[in-house]
């Protein structure tokens, strides 16, 4: 019974900055800076979505929530007839769609911003969730600074998730090298956006293949590793209820 005290004792008395941190939290001057550039970055976006709308205004705008074009093609026009549906009740139903999809969006962004945009995985979530409720606002345009802003939106969406899924829920790199699954996220979303025969269309299949196995799989592996090896319990819990939401 008293080695069981002095047990209890001498863990109240081990100062708290010896004992593990569970998630990675910004301060000082490189918190204010990850804010700062969040906050630059959407208004940047926002000023660029204006300019564009003003520069396309004359060939309408069509906001579209699916990543494909929502354009009334012939055959989407006779399918949206055989049901019964008009085209302008088909672009009504894609604008409501839109606009509720991206109240979601960018209101989880910004809550997750407003209350942990001192952990970068917070930050990395919030800018993540916002980049995704902006993109139906953004019409297919050959604008300079539309074509600039989506092909950077790109990058760091696809960064953005691939640290997002390798660091969730703490933000931190365990394994250690993990943090090279996320240079290949970003490898691979720069290969999308660059022309010539560096364009991932132009890879030998073989060898997209082999980068797609070790980006995504590698990134499947660090998950399982973190699940069996590094979550607590409540992270276990967050893990599932991730899962559940990329699922449904």
């Amino acid at each position: 019974m008293q080695l069981r005290n002095v047990t209890q004792e001498r863990q109240r008395d081990v100062p708290t900055s010896r004992l593990p941190r569970t998630d990675f939290h910004l301060e000082g001057f490189w918190l204010h800076l990850a804010r700062g550039a969040w906050i630059s970055f959407l208004l940047v976006s926002l000023l660029v979505l204006i300019l564009t709308l003003v520069a396309t205004r004359e060939q309408g705008l069509t906001i579209c929530p699916f990543i494909v074009s929502c354009a009334v093609t012939p055959s989407t026009a006779h399918a949206l007839n055989h049901v019964a549906i008009t085209p302008s009740g088909y672009a009504t139903y894609n604008l409501v769609l839109a606009l509720l999809q991206s109240l979601v969006f960018l209101s989880i962004g910004g809550f997750i911003f407003w209350r942990k945009s001192s952990e970068p995985v917070g930050l990395v979530t919030s800018f993540f969730l916002v980049s995704i409720g902006l993109l139906p606002f953004f019409p297919p345009s050959r604008y300079p600074p539309e074509v600039i802003l989506s092909n950077i939106y790109g990058l760091g969406i696809f960064t953005a998730l691939g640290y997002f899924l390798v660091t969730f829920p703490d933000g931190r790199f365990v394994p250690r090298w993990s943090w090279l699954l996320v240079v290949l996220w970003g490898v691979r979303a720069i290969s999308f956006e660059i022309p010539g025969p560096f364009n991932i269309a132009s890879w030998p299949p073989l060898l997209n293949a082999a980068e797609e196995v070790v980006a995504y799989g590698g990134t499947i592996a660090v998950l399982i590793y973190r699940y069996v090896r590094v979550y607590s319990s409540s992270q276990r819990q967050q893990a599932k209820w991730l899962l559940f939401g990329f699922g449904g």
